[in-house]
């Protein structure tokens, strides 16, 4: 028989190192993102001491780098589940889409391949453990860290029918307060000129900023102003208006990190999608993936529909593209 000469992780020594990670977290000893030594040293001794234990006996760091790979799978799946066109099996603890969107997905993240059929049952604890506290990339939120460069998202407008069958849309309110102050910024930090008062400027004021705001916010980035439609004459302009909308808040929402993908990797998926797609003629494909080009707002659409039972509505989606 071969002698082991490394340690074994088992599922139960995963779970048995993930509660007892939950537990030093509770009591105060995690800080700036890590656990303190002793918590690995205490760990090991007490993973050596299960029953059934295999393997070479679990060291301290054997047990910091095996946490840092359950740390590296959490932000994995949790990118994956995060993404247009995929979700979450809470029974079987796996990611789930359908066949297009795994295989044009993979054809451009190799790695992700072993997640298409692969439980991950501690995906809940850990989130537990370092949910809002794994940086992925600049911007990168963390609970209880004050966010300097703060973007408000643009707001969507209103929409209904008419009563002769077109849909109208309303414009959205926005407040138009003479100025808006924040912590460390004097009350004239920032003027908010009043749209009200000011006839012919924007629907979104220009938010100017005074010397003194320069060492809190470093840059100001003007929310896109939302057209102003009263009434739209048939559905497909107004399918394109709530896609420039929709598109918009996206933008402003979404960050390029492994939460929330860039624009570019979530056009590339959605293309790669469309290409694989037999439910679609190829001028459908060609038109799709022209108009993805030109607004990835489509393309979230498109990939939004791909869960089973959706078949009809991808169809009518892309005849209305095309239309």
């Amino acid at each position: 028989m071969a002698t082991v000469t490394r340690a074994v992780w088992r599922i139960e020594d995963d779970t048995f190192l993930i509660n007892y990670l939950l537990e030093r977290k509770a009591a105060g000893e995690m800080a700036a993102n890590s656990f303190k030594s002793t918590v690995f040293v205490d760990v090991a001794s007490k993973l050596n001491a299960l029953p059934g234990m295999q393997g070479k006996l679990k060291t301290a760091s054997g047990c910091r780098d095996h946490t840092g790979g359950l740390k590296s799978a959490y932000t994995t799946v949790k990118a994956l589940r995060n993404l247009s066109g995929f979700g979450w099996d809470a029974t079987t603890c796996t990611v789930t889409a359908s066949e297009h969107v795994w295989d044009a997905y993979i054809a451009r993240n190799s790695k992700a391949k072993k997640w298409k059929n692969r439980s991950f049952p501690l995906y809940d604890k850990c989130q537990e453990i370092w949910d809002g506290a794994i940086a992925t990339g600049a911007g990168a939120f963390h609970v209880g860290v004050a966010q300097n460069n703060f973007i408000a998202p643009a707001p969507l407008p209103t929409v209904a029918a008419s009563q002769d069958g077109n849909m109208d849309i309303t414009p959205p309110s926005l407040p138009t307060p003479s100025s808006i102050s924040l912590p460390g910024m004097s009350d004239s930090a920032i003027a908010v000129p009043d749209a009200a008062s000011e006839p012919g400027s924007p629907a979104n004021p220009v938010v100017s900023l005074s010397a003194s705001a320069a060492g809190v916010l470093p840059s100001v980035v003007p929310t896109p102003t939302t057209p102003r439609i009263e009434s739209l004459k048939n559905n497909k302009e107004a399918v394109g208006v709530l896609a420039i909308s929709v598109g918009r808040v996206a933008d402003t929402l979404l960050a390029p990190s492994a939460d929330c993908p860039s624009t570019p990797v979530r056009r590339a998926l959605a293309i790669e999608t469309i290409k694989k797609d037999t439910l679609i003629t190829t001028p459908q494909q060609r038109c799709l993936i022209r108009k993805v080009a030109e607004n990835i707002a489509i393309g979230d659409a498109y990939l939004a529909l791909m869960e089973p039972g959706d078949e009809q509505y991808r169809k009518d989606f892309a005849e209305d593209v095309m239309s």
